[in-house]
């Protein structure tokens, strides 16, 4: 997969219509994760995506051990960046292309800022990262 960009979309339930519109542009031979935080199973809705990406809903319902808006996004995050950023440090050559919402969770905000400084390659947007 040389040459080849990776993507990663994390959001919630705001952001849904944008991430479904933003992978609907993607080439078909697109690869990456999709993570979306929704607070009911009612709020899945389908999502077209390149056959090479992955989309993931993550529950967080009130009535089942409830966590705060946007910390089940950024479990998903952080377990992405353990898992995929460890290859830049050793020398893996794929470029990473971030789009990450859950604007007011302030944790996902300085996850952002943490990934952007370890790694300078990386493309991040993120509504609250300056």
């Amino acid at each position: 997969m040389s040459g080849a960009s990776h993507f990663l979309f994390v959001g919630d339930h705001r952001d849904v219509e944008l991430i479904a519109r933003i992978l609907a542009t993607l080439p078909d031979t697109s690869y990456g994760q999709v993570f979306i935080e929704v607070p009911s199973d009612q709020c899945i809705v389908p999502i077209a995506a390149p056959q090479g990406m992955t989309v993931h809903w993550l529950l967080n319902s009130p009535q089942d051990a409830p966590a705060a808006p946007g910390d089940r996004a950024l479990q998903a995050l952080n377990a992405w960046a353990v898992e995929w950023m460890a290859d830049h440090l050793t020398g893996h050559d794929l470029p990473y292309l971030m789009w990450v919402g859950c604007h007011g969770n302030l944790g996902v905000s300085e996850r952002c800022r943490d990934l952007s400084a370890v790694n300078g390659e990386l493309h991040l947007h993120h509504p609250h990262f300056h």
